[in-house]
């Protein structure tokens, strides 16, 4: 502290400069350098003296290096004054170390953290965007829309019968189809749209300023069909569930929308799975009634190992 100010802590490259120059100011001599051992190699870092032909950047083998030389009991030796001098260097020395390691952990922890947003922006299997990305663009395209009209439309992909993939041929079958399909889904969207696993074997297509997403919705919907899978051939469909709003419609929120393109979704399964069905009122006033609907309330008894829930009359 000085002042009442605190001074930014020395990067490495600031410190070593300083220590030489410290170093050099108490005990003047013909050459004082800090280096680092880079295989087979010493590599000078920071120099300051000029009594040998070596620069910072330079690098020498480790073998002929004067470092490896004194250490063998070679001349040079440490001169007298040096040795003297000692607690001080090894002081000086020892704090670099700690500078270097702690800026060593810091790039650690930046490299962690920037594998952890990539890791949460993309989906590890199929290297699509995740859900977080997607609802972070379709508040965005929402918020545009609310704007100007700009029209967007969600789709909800869900695979039908994918269950029996991972239970006939395994899971690793089951990741190949996976990612099978997502590559041939991505060929068919334009390249402004957005294809994002959320999980499992559900999806989300999110097309901005559309419209109409019927043709995009189409062309996901049409990849069911036989593909053949190791060397079964293996009937996988999608239910399609799509939401859209219009330029001239009430401005949703992210959710309220993908709440649409899922209610639709789950029609398209009940329809007959392999399906597209668009949300639209008729479809929202069956949800409403739905969930409207009282639900069965039980009074739960215990009777021996056995728990049964009755209902009231």
């Amino acid at each position: 502290m000085h002042g009442g100010l605190a001074h930014a802590p020395l990067s490495f490259d600031e410190a070593a400069s300083a220590v030489l120059q410290h170093l050099q100011g108490v005990l003047p001599m013909g050459l004082w350098a800090v280096t680092r051992l880079d295989g087979a190699s010493q590599v000078f870092v920071h120099v300051r003296g000029d009594a040998h032909p070596v620069r910072a950047g330079s690098a020498v083998p480790w073998d002929a290096s004067l470092c490896r030389q004194m250490i063998s009991g070679a001349s040079p030796q440490v001169v007298p004054d040096v040795e003297r001098h000692r607690p001080l260097v090894d002081l000086l020395a020892g704090l670099l170390s700690q500078i270097l390691l702690a800026e060593a952990l810091q790039e650690q922890a930046r490299e962690r953290e920037v594998e952890l947003r990539r890791r949460a922006g993309t989906d590890d299997l199929t290297g699509l965007a995740t859900r977080a990305v997607v609802t972070d663009r379709l508040e965005h395209a929402l918020a545009l829309h609310g704007r100007d009209g700009t029209g967007v439309t969600v789709l909800l992909v869900d695979l039908d019968d994918f269950k029996l993939v991972n239970d006939t041929l395994g899971h690793a079958a089951g990741d190949d189809l996976l990612v099978h399909l997502t590559q041939e889904w991505l060929r068919r969207l334009r390249p402004g749209d957005t294809l994002a696993r959320l999980g499992g074997d559900e999806f989300a297509v999110l097309v901005e300023r559309s419209t109409s997403a019927d043709g995009v919705a189409h062309a996901v919907r049409d990849l069911a069909g036989t593909y053949a899978l190791t060397s079964t051939d293996l009937r996988v469909g999608a239910s399609v569930g799509l939401a859209h709003v219009g330029p001239h419609d009430p401005t949703p929120t992210a959710e309220v929308l993908l709440h649409r393109a899922d209610v639709a979704m789950y029609a398209a399964k009940r329809a007959g799975k392999g399906r597209l069905v668009a949300h639209d009122a008729a479809l929202a006033a069956l949800a409403a009634a739905v969930a409207a609907l009282p639900r069965p309330q039980g009074v739960v008894r215990r009777s021996g190992a056995r728990v049964t829930a009755v209902s009231p009359r």
